[in-house]
């Protein structure tokens, strides 16, 4: 199979994001849904990462597989929002599918940016009154 996909993460432009986002750093499950030769590489299983960063439309996670653009993925993680003023929503199980946007081999792990196409609504509002309350501190 063929890095071509990997590039260098050199981008320095002026940030193009449209949603708030925020460095987190909790761990991901994930499970290759498609290409079939992904799934094999990474073993036909449910495997973790380490995610960098969040935003209600996508994440980027640290992993050990190179898992190529527009390969599909189910994912999911616990969200600890210690600032949430619901207590139902201080802890929240979260589980989403995407499909991967990049790959990109950063200091010996790839970092996959990850665009969620399947997320419930309370989910979506979860994470975005996450990002604003912890990024208003």
């Amino acid at each position: 199979m063929s890095n071509d996909y990997v590039t260098s993460d050199s981008y320095v432009g002026p940030e193009r994001r449209r949603f708030e986002r925020i460095k987190r750093d909790f761990i991901v499950f994930y499970k290759v849904v498609s290409p079939l030769e992904i799934d094999a590489l990474v073993g036909h299983k449910e495997v973790h990462g380490i995610m960098i960063d969040l935003c209600e439309t996508g994440t980027s996670v640290l992993i050990k597989h190179n898992i190529p653009p527009t390969s599909l993925l189910s994912t999911r993680f616990i969200l600890v929002n210690e600032k949430a003023i619901n207590e139902d929503q201080r802890v929240r199980s979260m589980q989403m599918d995407g499909e991967v946007h990049y790959s990109i081999l950063w200091e010996g792990v790839y970092r996959v940016g990850i665009s969620f196409t399947r997320i419930s609504e309370e989910d979506r509002r979860a994470i975005v009154d996450f990002v604003k309350t912890a990024n208003a501190s």
